[in-house]
């Protein structure tokens, strides 16, 4: 798998910033942390704060070698394939969980609508079933569209997730 392909590359960027993708891009190949700063025209110390980011997730990895005359140590970092596509898969399940209590939430809670906005059983009835903002009475509310957006979204990614696993 690599991070080329649109879908992956959309989902990273849900997850990190655009510099954290920049830098897996970069590491195609192994590279000094030197190198990739070089490469994107980035400062040396955000490059090893991305980096250490990135390992924290464990979607990199380095080898450390010791300069024998300074005594000072020198990375050399590479990109994880594998961590790459659990860390996408992690926080799909993550999203797919959320949706679904939304959807839940849609399907067993009590929404009431008012002139201006859309509020939950508790604070309709705390309320008196009047609007504190607007002074209209609260109606029950349905809203089938959101729940169709629900369930449109957990099948778009449940499909990304078996397109990773194969």
């Amino acid at each position: 798998m690599t991070v080329a392909n649109d879908v992956l590359r959309r989902v990273l960027g849900e997850s990190l910033s655009d510099q954290h993708i920049a830098v897996i891009d970069q590491l195609t190949e192994p590279q000094y942390d030197e190198d990739v700063a070089e490469s994107l025209g980035i400062k040396a110390t955000i490059i090893r704060t991305l980096l250490n980011d990135l390992h924290e997730n464990s979607l990199v990895e380095y080898h450390r070698t010791k300069n024998k005359k300074t005594g000072w140590y020198t990375y050399k970092w590479v990109r994880r394939e594998d961590r790459i596509k659990k860390h996408i898969q992690d926080h799909l399940s993550q999203k797919i969980s959320m949706l679904q209590e939304q959807l839940e939430q849609e399907n067993n809670g009590l929404s009431f609508k008012c002139n201006c906005g859309i509020v939950d059983y508790h604070n309709a009835m705390e309320n008196m079933f009047i609007c504190q903002s607007c002074g209209s009475a609260y109606k029950r509310y349905e809203d089938g569209k959101a729940v169709d957006g629900i369930v449109q979204q957990i099948t778009e990614i449940n499909s990304i997730l078996q397109s990773i696993a194969e």
